[in-house]
């Protein structure tokens, strides 16, 4: 085990994230889930057809007729322009060949890429499985949303939704990012459920003096690297090259509960509630996911 750290001067930084290479499932939930830390997995991903044929070119030579989806401006308005993955590739190109004194106009964020082109699956194999509960197991693919974007792409502080567990997948390129975890949460300023009022590259400690005292992670990820950030961790992330990623938000009994609770006790949007109750079902009750992914689907579409 090591430290990944990068340090930007004038922000407190704390410098204590694990690094672990080779992790088994065991050691993974004992010293990282049941804890709450954050980790950084290195190995998993070594023989990833992925991580040495996806890129632009790649995308851009799919033959596919599917369209997707991706955000354009402002990430908090979710606004949405639908076009071919060649084509957004194009933007993203024409974007990097710029002068690069605007922000880029488009990002795929969030996007269910594999529900759209499966067979794109077989290129992240072996998959890490071990690392999930085994209710996530029948086709894992479902559950997971791509980020493909060029290097200034920027996702503001926010939580999860369901307050789920998140493993992000860095395949090519390299992302910052900032993570404040769920212990330090009331000192983010969280509005409209998953957002923060913070800066946290710039902090106003004088309109926000609490989050003086939160701890901040600051560290890189780059190609090959799998990112744990438990439950209820605020995080901001910045592409600081062009980036191909996706992630998965996952539950155990524990966080499945305890998100359900909080979105019914804080005042959560009913879908919110309803698609905690849904994981609950299948995570408590054992009702496989097969017959519940169909009411769970619908969520890919309410966090983008």
């Amino acid at each position: 085990m090591e430290n990944n750290i990068l340090i930007q001067t004038g922000v407190a930084v704390d410098t204590e994230i694990a690094v672990e290479y080779g992790i088994t499932r065991e050691k993974f939930y004992e010293e990282y889930v049941s804890k709450n830390r954050p980790v950084i997995l290195k190995g998993l991903m070594d023989d990833w057809p992925a991580k040495h044929i996806w890129g632009n070119q790649y995308f851009s030579n799919l033959d596919h007729d599917q369209k997707i989806l991706a955000k354009k401006g402002n990430i908090k308005k979710g606004d949405m322009r639908s076009m071919k993955l060649s084509e957004y590739v194009a933007l993203m190109q024409e974007y990097e060949y710029s002068d690069k004194t605007e922000d880029p106009t488009h990002y795929l964020h969030d996007f269910p890429m594999f529900q759209v082109m499966p067979d794109l699956a077989d290129d992240v194999a072996p998959f890490p499985l071990q690392l999930f509960p085994k209710w996530y197991a029948d086709k894992w693919w479902n559950y997971c949303c791509f980020f493909i974007g060029t290097s200034r792409n920027k996702t503001p502080m926010h939580i999860d939704t369901l307050l789920t567990n998140n493993l992000f997948f860095q395949v090519a390129g390299v992302k910052e990012f900032t993570l404040i975890l769920a212990e330090d949460m009331d000192k983010c300023y969280r509005y409209d459920w998953k957002w923060s009022r913070v800066n946290p590259d710039k902090p106003d400690y004088v309109k926000y003096p609490k989050f003086k005292d939160a701890k901040v992670y600051r560290f890189q990820v780059t190609g090959g690297d799998i990112l744990y950030m438990p439950a209820g961790a605020f995080h901001q992330v910045k592409s600081i090259t062009n980036s191909i990623s996706f992630n998965i938000d996952w539950h155990t009994k524990k966080t499945v509960l305890k998100g359900l609770w909080a979105s019914i006790k804080g005042g959560a949007s009913f879908p919110n509630i309803y698609y905690n109750s849904i994981l609950a079902l299948g995570l408590c009750l054992n009702i496989p996911s097969k017959y519940l992914f169909k009411f769970y689907k619908s969520y890919f579409a309410f966090i983008a």
